[in-house]
């Protein structure tokens, strides 16, 4: 098969390819691994083959021979190439014997015009590596090359798309019923009994030198004939069919491929259709409904802590507070930090973070004391990022106090009007995160996004900005520590990828963006 699609059967210095003994003896094993010498003209060949569903077109390397009175005496464009019918995105690398180094690193794909191998590698066989010593893979150089050249010889041209292959038919391997075919002038072939249904007899293996059993009982399917039939005599859609059928058949259908989203799917009629067009639904695109689960999922997290917001007292929001009596978070378990901090920061008293401190005091009300014999004095211990969010959910829930007073507002306790408004904002954060997440899904997979698993900073360095990536990373950072330790795998991708470069770009950005934003409060409340 791979001689039919392009693969030489030998070239210069190798008298018989894709053999062990090189006598054109049978391949080993490890053919599949790239374990036999090959070019790169016929890699790029071979794949051209399967682009083209099995037609093999001879490779030439010159397109055009000109004189210099201007006379063609070739023309590869007007020669007899249409292919011979042969046959009914890949990245590799060899390793170089039992060490951990590579010799050869490919990357070899195609569209249904254009094919094209890169081939990383030496003359002699020695290690390749990146400038900093690691291994090259074909992920990486290989990739990059590819892609640039693909992105460059295609600019411009129009969209393809690869013919949708047929079903496959068949059981565990055993091929599908196939009827006999009617006999000339006489009655059809009666469908075999049992209301509709053959029975499939699977194939035995020897297990000893005369004893065979088989690979599973005997299985009941549906006679296609019958199937044929019902299909036939189904009832034709009253409406005219679409213009443009055009349909992303190559997304991922959880309703088809996955058991709780094809469990779900009941609930609004059952899986996505055989006939349904994917994708076409100008409004309502995978990205908008994960948006609509997301806020459901966002108003039943404020109703579990609403209980924890009813409010107690009199006066105007200022003087009323969360009723938390009788240990009401725990057995309402509604429990948050977010309002105990709105006192316990000083939050209430409309004071700036990392500029007012308190004397920390024990259950008691007693003053506690430090090991050198000093008070011990609290400051504002969150990141200053998450520090001045608070301060402005604070400010902007004491303006609606004021409001309320002079406007007739409802009056709601600032305690719970600041938790309200850190919620929101928090709920905002969360919809910017899907969002990024979508972009890093592939397009294939738009409700991968549904489990959320990263950060715009992963979107940005996806997106190849590792400047807007570090600077993501470093406001991350400023409101929470936990987003420095995604520097981690980044680097662990850039050291097998050979992107330090890049790495070393994000970091800097992080670690500068981190200290604009935290030096001016270092410098003003030291």
């Amino acid at each position: 098969a791979a001689h039919n699609a392009g693969i030489a059967e030998n070239f210069p210095g190798v008298a018989h390819t894709l053999s062990e003994d090189g006598q054109g003896g049978p391949p080993n094993n490890g053919v599949v691994l790239g374990q036999y010498q090959t070019r790169v003209l016929d890699m790029a060949s071979a794949y051209a083959t399967l682009a083209a569903s099995g037609t093999y077109r001879k490779p030439h390397f010159i397109q055009k021979v000109v004189n210099a009175d201007g006379q063609v005496l070739f023309d590869a464009g007007s020669s007899d190439n249409t292919g011979e019918k042969r046959i009914s995105d890949d990245t590799g690398t060899a390793q170089l014997g039992d060490t951990k180094d590579n010799k050869d690193a490919w990357m070899v794909g195609f569209t249904p015009s254009l094919s094209t191998a890169v081939w990383v590698g030496t003359d002699d066989g020695k290690p390749i590596k990146t400038s900093w010593g690691g291994p090259i893979y074909g992920s990486g150089l290989p990739s990059d090359i590819w892609k640039k050249t693909m992105d460059g010889a295609l600019e411009g041209t129009t969209k393809e798309t690869f013919p949708k292959p047929g079903p496959i038919g068949g059981y565990a391997g055993v091929p599908t019923y196939v009827p006999p075919p009617p006999v000339p002038n006489g009655p059809p072939v009666p469908a075999p009994a049992g209301g509709g249904e053959v029975t499939v007899i699977q194939p035995t293996i020897e297990i000893a030198p005369g004893i065979t059993i088989p690979v599973g009982p005997p299985t009941t399917v549906p006679d296609e004939r019958r199937v044929a039939d019902e299909l036939e005599r189904a009832t034709v859609s009253p409406e005219e069919l679409a213009d443009d059928l055009r349909s992303a058949d190559d997304r991922d259908f959880p309703s088809r491929t996955d058991a709780m989203g094809a469990e779900l799917s009941e609930v609004v009629g059952g899986p996505l259709g055989r006939h349904a067009l994917a994708g076409r639904q100008p409004f309502w695109t995978p990205l908008r409904v994960v948006f609509i689960i997301a806020l459901g999922f966002l108003i039943l997290g404020w109703t579990s802590k609403a209980p924890c917001l009813q409010q107690s007292g009199t006066g105007n929001g200022a003087a009323r507070v969360a009723n938390w009596d009788n240990n009401r978070a725990y057995y309402e378990l509604c429990y948050s930090d977010t309002v105990p901090l709105y006192g316990a920061e000083l939050l209430n008293q409309g004071r700036f973070p990392y500029k007012s401190s308190w004397l920390e005091t024990d259950s008691g009300g007693h003053q506690k004391i430090q090991y050198d014999g000093t008070p011990a004095v609290r400051y504002m211990e969150y990141p200053v990022v998450t520090g001045v969010y608070q301060y402005t959910a604070m400010a902007l829930a004491k303006t609606y106090t004021q409001a309320s007073d002079l406007l007739g507002l409802p009056i709601v306790a600032e305690v719970v009007m600041f938790f309200d408004i850190v919620a929101f904002g928090l709920a905002l954060a969360w919809l910017v995160t899907i969002w990024a997440s979508a972009g890093l899904s592939p397009r294939t997979r738009p409700w991968d996004v549904v489990m959320i698993a990263a950060m715009t900073a992963l979107w940005a360095w996806a997106r190849k900005k590792p400047w807007l990536a570090g600077v993501l990373m470093g406001l991350g950072v400023a409101a929470k520590l936990y987003p420095m330790l995604l520097l981690l795998p980044l680097l662990l991708v850039s050291l097998r990828s050979g992107k330090m470069h890049e790495f070393a770009k994000t970091a800097a950005a992080a670690a500068a963006t981190w200290v604009v934003v935290n030096a001016p409060v270092a410098m003003l409340f030291p």
